[in-house]
């Protein structure tokens, strides 16, 4: 598909998600969608799409469960291989990244619709997996509505 294609795919992402400035999604801004911290880009040696969603600090009472609970979620039977839990480098806060084929994203009504899908189940697991280690979810930053650019 090629990086025109990936151009197309965010354009028609940003149509849906009432966003005006594809140029910055283009670029890697952070997004915020559905309460989400999210960033795309383009892999262009495997023509796919990054999306890495920040899913928040990782608390210290439990951090050693929950990397425990990140690689078996991993390695889980039916995991479709597209997503990974993580923590990310810089930040230390847990990361989920899917790497989409951009082949897989037109054929299966694009972006907006894959994230649209995907991001409350990824949501409601990560609670779900801080709550069984006892941990409250983050839920103190207020985050603008589907599809503004932080």
């Amino acid at each position: 598909m090629a990086a025109s294609g990936y151009r197309k795919l965010i354009e028609d992402f940003c149509v849906a998600a009432g966003i005006s400035d594809p140029d910055r999604v283009l670029r890697g801004s952070q997004l915020r969608i559905d309460g989400m911290a999210i960033q795309l880009e383009y892999i262009e040696a495997d023509d796919q799409c990054r999306v890495a969603i920040d899913l928040g600090p990782i608390p210290e009472a439990v951090e050693r469960d929950c990397h425990r609970l990140m690689l078996a979620w991993n390695v889980e039977p039916g995991a479709d291989g597209m997503q990974i839990m993580g923590i990310d480098p810089e930040s230390g806060r847990a990361t989920l990244v899917l790497r989409i084929p951009l082949s897989l994203l037109e054929q299966g009504g694009g972006l907006f619709a894959l994230l649209d899908e995907r991001l409350d189940p990824v949501r409601e697991a990560w609670e779900d997996l801080l709550d069984e280690l006892g941990m409250p979810p983050p839920r103190g930053e207020a985050f603008p509505a589907l599809g503004q650019l932080a």
